[in-house]
């Protein structure tokens, strides 16, 4: 093996490690997203709650405003 091939497998390992490195960071992004969004979706009914009562509590407060006119 020639020495300009032998440092082509050097650097061909390293890429590999930086390559490997970087997948497991990519696991473990995908396993905190699929977290956060079982934990979104946990939390959208409640939140379509406050944002209706929100609408109500808007719509209430336009016709006391109305009233005082």
């Amino acid at each position: 093996m020639t020495a300009s091939a032998q440092a082509a497998e050097k650097v061909k390992a390293s890429v590999q490690k930086v390559k490997d490195k970087a997948q497991h960071i990519v696991d473990e992004i995908e396993v905190e997203k699929a977290f956060a969004e079982e934990k979104l979706e946990a939390a959208r009914p409640a939140l379509e709650e406050a944002e209706s009562a929100l609408q109500v509590l808007t719509l209430y407060c336009i016709i006391q405003i109305e009233d005082c006119i």
